[in-house]
């Protein structure tokens, strides 16, 4: 897998949406999107949208900065097509910005 693929993992008793944000040798950060709307900051991608489809979409997903984990690439069922740029560089500028809240300075 590489950086900007989209994927499914099940987590959670469903199958969820998620694009590749980093890869490491046996593992890669994905963040993942769910149904549920919060009033945190976040990336919505609708399903009637060129890149709901491309999932495809059957509902309207959020992303959200504390939504990623680390996976095998095996855990992931591969995407029909890689996410679009302006989708990927939203995702990461919201997980970069969770990221900054919840990691202490040393």
């Amino acid at each position: 897998m590489r950086e900007r693929d989209t994927a499914w993992l099940h987590l959670e008793g469903k199958d969820r949406p998620a694009v590749v944000l980093e890869v490491e040798s046996d593992l890669v950060r994905v963040a993942y999107g769910t149904s549920e709307a919060h009033e945190w900051p976040r990336v919505e991608v609708h399903a009637e949208t060129r890149q709901g489809r491309a999932f495809p979409l059957t509902e309207t997903t959020h992303f959200y900065g504390a939504n990623t984990q680390w996976e095998q690439p095996r855990a992931l069922r591969p995407g029909a097509k890689p996410c679009a740029w302006e989708l990927l560089f939203a995702i990461r500028r919201v997980v970069e910005e969770y990221d900054l809240r919840v990691t202490p300075f040393d």
